[in-house]
């Protein structure tokens, strides 16, 4: 068995979210349409405090603890690749990989230790009082190749996925007040050897971090599909909506969805209730859209799609995504569109 997770095929993520559309909550659709900010997002973008270390050996332990003294530390910008804030030199990979990786097939997936690199990262912040009881996710945008998170000294998770984000659930870790978040990057790992292609190697948190609140019943993802009928005139649109319960009690739940045109005209999707308990659930709608304008790079005609979650009567969160109706075939050698 590897010793270590970034060695390890079998281990691709610890703790670590699924992935999910990227929808951020609001309070009414008036501010979900507004184009501003959620007040349920806080981010962690800017100056870390940063530690860079090549080899294994003598890391700072205990970084990730609170009383932890980083003072003599770096700083470094996040997000950022740290070949390009004057850390370690980039690697172009064209033909060969590069020395850390094994050139020998018997000993794949190894990485050399003694080349591996780490960065280490350090942030303090005020946790913002909208989040209050509300379940609260971290979210790296991307970080290569493989990371290590920690929040006011506990180990949160790990994930690996060097071109997708990373979330995990810290309500339980977090606190009023002044919180701490680590993470610890490898530039290296079993899953560099997928990335056998003509790119630079750069690595680092590269993406933007930062935290979101959802409600304790929230919309936690979706999947809308198109399907037109024979002419191209009128399109079947079909909605899966992916309800999460944090609380363990039951609670009736009703969800509204619908879609809003670039003139303000509605278009009804659903409606349903569910007694939700605690835990996930998956609501099906179906409907027919007749005469949509269809998205097409020379027409990027697009939707909003606005799906509401009520409890108990009242209004829980409002989630938009904007969407298009469009249709792709591959009949023989050929790709329709």
């Amino acid at each position: 068995m590897a010793k270590f997770r970034w060695e390890d095929p079998s281990i691709i993520k610890v703790n670590k979210e699924d992935g999910h559309a990227l929808m951020l909550p609001f309070d009414d659709e008036e501010s979900a349409l507004s184009g501003e900010e959620s007040k349920y997002k806080q981010s962690l973008n800017g100056m870390w405090q940063f530690f860079w270390q090549r080899g294994l050996k003598n890391q700072p332990d205990g970084f990730e603890k609170t009383d932890f003294d980083a003072s003599s530390w770096d700083e470094i910008k996040v997000p950022s690749v740290w070949q390009t804030e004057g850390y370690s030199i980039p690697y172009y990979y064209a033909s060969t990989f590069p020395k850390a990786i094994s050139r020998s097939k018997s000993k794949i997936p190894s990485i050399d230790h003694s080349m591996q690199e780490i960065g280490f990262y350090r942030k303090s912040f005020e946790l913002d009082e909208n989040f209050d009881g509300r379940e609260i996710f971290l979210h790296f945008g991307a970080a290569k190749a493989a990371l290590e998170v920690y929040v006011n000294g506990e180990f949160v998770g790990y994930s690996q996925g060097s071109m997708t984000p990373h979330e995990f659930n810290v309500t339980k870790f977090m606190k009023k007040g002044e919180n701490l978040v680590c993470a610890k990057v490898y530039r290296y790992s079993d899953g560099t050897y997928l990335e056998d292609q003509d790119m630079w190697w750069l690595c680092g948190i590269y993406r933007e971090v930062y935290l979101y609140a959802e409600s304790k019943v929230c919309l936690r993802d979706f999947y809308f599909k198109t399907d037109f009928d024979v002419d191209f005139k009128d399109s079947q649109v079909s909605l899966d909506v992916f309800l999460e319960n944090y609380d363990a009690e039951k609670c009736p739940c009703r969800v509204e969805a619908k879609l809003i045109s670039d003139t303000g005209r509605e278009i009804p999707v659903g409606e349903k209730e569910i007694d939700l308990s605690g835990g996930s659930e998956k609501l099906h709608f179906e409907t027919v859209v007749k005469s949509p304008k269809k998205w097409s790079a020379e027409a990027p005609n697009l939707y909003t799609l606005v799906m509401s979650v009520y409890t108990d009567g009242s209004l829980a969160v409002v989630k938009t995504y904007k969407v298009g109706f469009k249709k792709v075939e591959i009949k023989g050698e050929k790709i329709y569109f």
